[in-house]
């Protein structure tokens, strides 16, 4: 069986795929890990995600494997030239 990870850059990704992205954040045992752990209101999350295209230091990307949701992975630059290592988040 082929296995396949699939990553997709936030600004890329439609309204509907962030809502989806959202639920799954705002499941109370993913947000018991999170320094905030109130749920995320929508709009706050879609106002986020689109500043997603105006941060030169921030990557966020969607993880699917074999099709099925995955994963959040960030990446941060240290500076906005990425001539820094970047911190890493998932």
């Amino acid at each position: 069986m082929t296995q396949c990870l699939r990553l997709s850059n936030f600004t890329q990704l439609s309204e509907a795929e962030l809502l989806m992205i959202l639920e799954r954040r705002n499941q109370p045992e993913v947000r018991q890990w999170m320094t905030n752990s109130e749920p995320i209101a929508p709009e706050d999350h879609l106002r986020f995600c689109a500043r997603l295209k105006e941060r030169p230091d921030t990557l966020m990307l969607f993880a699917e494997f074999n099709g099925q949701p995955a994963s959040v992975i960030t990446f941060h630059a240290k500076d906005p030239s990425w001539h820094e290592i970047a911190d890493f988040g998932c």
